[in-house]
């Protein structure tokens, strides 16, 4: 071998040798002391530069043991790949493209989550007791896949209605769809609670002056007909918006609905539901809150 070719290669051997050396002295920077605690090798400034350097060995796998394996990678694209899915499909919603947001779901999925079948359902304004507004997709949390099945939470808004979901996912041959939709009683820790009951030709707020911002109304069906929870907007001109509502409560049935974003303004609760002779049997069962 050549002198120049000697001088290189003892020189990558020593380099790879320090290198060895090196993370060795790293790995071994706690041992237990005499006393079975732990011993820190190096100040403090020493210590969070090793752990910088250990970043930036990362990558190179056979040298930290650190490095990540393809399951995990496989796993983390598959959990990226649940949520887009979700977030697609309501991005459809938004675009109203009706045939892609019902691709995202199952026929079981869909049928449960609106009370439909597909290939019923002709329209956007068919899915919901509001009229249309586009869903503002919120942050995602516990997603998990097992094989062919996945489940995912994810906050919606939906105009003034805040609402959480957890989404059970089944994998098709064009990809993940939502199979299942919960929606959970989960009230934000910014939110003013207000109790409300419903009776017979009354609801009672807890309070009815509040705070502007988030309000969840945790309601009860104390009566022993079916009844609504309808919260309305009031403009100047007196004309009424409504901007959220419970589906009919059977007797003794509880529900949570949540508004967020209220501004300072007169609003109104009230129920609709009707008798057998077609009548408002709720007329008068209305209240007002403020917001200030």
């Amino acid at each position: 071998m050549a002198p120049f070719r000697k001088t290189v290669f003892w020189s990558a051997l020593a380099c790879a040798a320090a290198l060895i050396l090196l993370v060795v002295w790293w790995s071994g920077g706690e041992r237990e002391n005499g006393t079975g605690k732990q011993e820190t090798m190096g100040s403090a400034p020493q210590r969070e530069a090793r752990r910088s350097l250990g970043e930036w060995l990362r990558p190179w796998g056979f040298f930290t043991g650190k490095h990540e394996s393809q399951a995990e990678k496989s796993l983390g694209w598959e959990l990226k790949e649940v949520e887009e899915a979700v977030r697609r499909t309501f991005l459809a919603y938004n675009s109203q493209d009706l045939a892609a947001f019902k691709a995202g779901w199952t026929e079981k999925g869909f049928e449960q989550a609106y009370e439909l079948p597909k290939e019923k359902v002709t329209g956007l304004d068919q899915l919901s007791l509001l009229s249309f507004r586009p869903y503002t997709i919120g942050e995602f949390s516990n997603t998990t896949v097992n094989g062919k099945s996945a489940a995912t939470e994810v906050k919606l808004t939906y105009g003034e209605v805040q609402e959480s979901h957890r989404m059970a996912l089944v994998r098709e041959e064009d990809g993940w769809k939502m199979d299942q939709d919960e929606k959970l009683a989960l009230i934000p820790k910014d939110a003013t609670v207000v109790d409300a009951k419903l009776k017979f030709f009354i609801i009672e707020l807890e309070r009815t002056r509040l705070a502007q911002g988030t309000v969840a109304f945790r309601i009860t069906n104390a009566d022993t007909r079916p009844h609504e929870f309808i919260v309305k907007r009031v403009a100047e001109s007196e004309s009424e918006e409504t901007i959220g509502m419970t589906k009919p409560l059977k007797p003794g049935e509880n529900a949570t609905l949540i508004l967020t974003n209220l501004m300072p303004g007169r609003y109104v609760v009230l129920c609709n539901m009707v008798t057998r002779d077609i009548m408002p049997y709720a007329y008068g069962m209305r209240t007002e809150f403020l917001i200030e």
